[in-house]
């Protein structure tokens, strides 16, 4: 059975919250889904709000394996593309990662008409041709 191996990082994260609303308690969430807990909890006062931590970035790959190298791919549910810089830097120092790409959801989609608005009016020298 191939063996499992774990390369993991350490990437440090500054999140600036600007102006939030004064006297509000803010944290981080450690852990996932009901079982959680947050921590660096800080309460706003006037100006803006610096929380500080770091993130545990892990890659697993099997010995063995005919994938020598890979490129990460990230799917940024969250939108924060101000932190996308570091972590594609920290996955590429891992020892398997050659490149890392981070994709963020859309803030909003836009509707794209098929056709140009004036496409039913023809051109000014067809219009001619027609003899109007």
């Amino acid at each position: 059975m191939p063996k499992e191996i774990k390369t993991e990082i350490a990437v440090p994260l500054r999140i600036i919250l600007v102006a939030p609303p004064p006297g509000v308690d803010f944290g981080i969430q450690e852990g996932k889904g009901n079982d959680y807990k947050t921590i660096a909890i800080q309460r706003s006062k006037v100006g803006n709000l610096v929380l500080d931590c770091t993130i545990k970035v892990s890659l697993y790959s099997v010995s063995g394996s005919r994938y020598k190298q890979i490129i990460a791919f990230i799917w940024d549910n969250a939108g924060r593309t101000e932190q996308h810089d570091l972590l594609i830097q920290g996955l590429c120092k891992l020892d398997h990662v050659v490149d890392a790409v981070v994709v963020s959801r859309p803030s909003m989609m836009v509707e794209i008409d098929k056709k140009p608005p004036d496409a039913d009016k023809g051109s000014e020298s067809q219009k001619k041709e027609d003899g109007e």
